[in-house]
């Protein structure tokens, strides 16, 4: 009976991302489908989407018995780089895959997306299946209970898809009782945010969850303001009131997470090309990363998207000079960070060379990363970074050599004892 109510689940969920392509073959007067059911995958290169399958592949290797947590997290990452790169329909075949509570929190997503693209109906239809799952578990039997922050991580989801709907009320009900950790992320969608009315009320709410006098709701309100400050970045008025706001309540917040802030900032002013505030922000980032000494993990994810954000500025020059710094950084401390460590270290490194496009160096990157990925003689390491590797190479558009692909394919059938 099981086995018939997931196989009706699972039948449910691909008719609605195929619709579109079934909808084509209906003859003139068969019923239309609904508009809403249609969300199809973007093109994208071949190799691309064979590096995406080749990271969930991996990712599926991990045994359920005894690494479930584990396995579940890296093949959500992978679902989450599908989405990035616009394939929904990928994205829902590989969460059909994960055998814990994070398919729900991806089916969320997955609804996010939807709603983002305004498909209403077909968001309404992968909210229900995730409430579902938050609820009551997987419809298969699950080794893992379901705890309540992993549900009030999906309900956080839900109430996010909701704001997107414009759906307010809604919103604020499904977020209703959430645990401290999932408060302040909801957040109205760009049209709305973009009416003077909505948006005072919009910061009138997250004012409110500041007085909660919480940290984790503080962090949240401040990351949703720096999207906010995005969203309404041509308006200047709006613009400045969010920036104020962010630097009136950040002080408690550690180092790491203001540069994480002003990174966003960054990134926002530069999407709607104005240089001299980004590089304003980004001084002040660079400030903050060069005050305090870090563990080497956080100090080239933190540094890498700073040089490349730089380049993007127009400094390429002092941003070629960062960048060949934290790599003579990661040569100096390599001894000393953990093997399991490194790939992940270099990563962001290859990003911000892609970025700075020098591909030739970020391939060397790539290809160094994968290496090191496999220090460790534990399977379950090499295959967390290896699908980690692969799907940096795909959002950052670094095609493997003939070379690479054969290590990676090695690296991939290898996988096995001891995990």
């Amino acid at each position: 009976m099981k086995t018939m109510i997931r196989l009706l689940w699972i039948g449910i969920l691909t008719a609605a991302v195929c619709a579109a392509a079934e909808k084509k073959s209906l003859p003139s007067s068969a019923p239309s489908e609904p508009e809403a059911q249609e969300l199809q995958d973007q093109p994208l290169e071949p190799w691309r989407l064979e590096l995406l399958d080749l990271a969930f592949e991996t990712a599926a290797k991990i045994p359920v018995k005894p690494h479930l947590k584990d396995r579940s997290r890296a093949q959500a990452m992978v679902v989450e780089t599908a989405l990035k790169l616009d394939q929904p329909g990928r994205a829902l075949r590989y969460l059909q895959r994960i055998d814990n509570w994070r398919r729900g929190a991806c089916l969320a997503d997955l609804a996010v997306y939807a709603a983002r693209r305004g498909k209403a109906p077909l968001a309404e239809q992968y909210l229900r299946l995730a409430r579902e799952i938050a609820e009551k578990g997987l419809p298969n039997a699950s080794p893992e209970p379901v705890q309540e922050w992993r549900q009030d991580l999906i309900k956080s989801k839900i109430a996010q898809v909701y704001a997107q709907l414009g759906q307010l009320e809604t919103a604020l009900k499904a977020q209703e009782g959430l645990e401290p950790s999932q408060r302040g992320k909801m957040l109205l969608g760009k049209a709305q945010l973009q009416q003077k009315d909505l948006f005072d009320k919009e910061v009138q709410r997250l004012e409110s969850e500041l007085k909660r006098n919480n940290e984790d709701v503080r962090n949240n309100v401040l990351f949703s303001y720096a999207q906010m400050y995005d969203m309404v970045y041509d308006q200047k008025e709006q613009r400045t009131e969010l920036e104020e706001k962010i630097r009136n309540s950040w002080s408690p917040l550690p180092a790491f997470l203001r540069i994480r802030l002003l990174t966003q900032l960054t990134e926002a002013a530069l999407e709607h090309t104005d240089s001299a505030k980004a590089l304003e922000l980004l001084e002040e980032a660079r400030q903050l990363l060069d005050k305090y000494q870090w563990p080497d993990e956080t100090l080239f994810a933190l540094g890498a998207p700073l040089a490349a954000l730089r380049y993007r500025a127009g400094q390429r020059e002092q941003a070629q000079k960062e960048a060949q710094e934290l790599l003579k950084t990661y040569e100096a401390r390599r001894q000393a960070i953990f093997n399991i460590y490194r790939a992940a270290a270099l990563r962001p490194l290859a990003e911000a060379y892609a970025k700075m496009e020098d591909k030739d160096a970020a391939l060397a990157l790539y290809k160094r990363a994968v290496e090191e990925g496999v220090e460790n003689p534990n399977s379950r390491p090499r295959a967390e970074d290896l699908a980690a590797t692969c799907c940096s190479m795909v959002l950052s558009a670094v095609e493997p050599d003939a070379e690479l692909r054969e290590r990676i394919r090695q690296i991939h059938k290898g996988l096995g004892q001891p995990w």
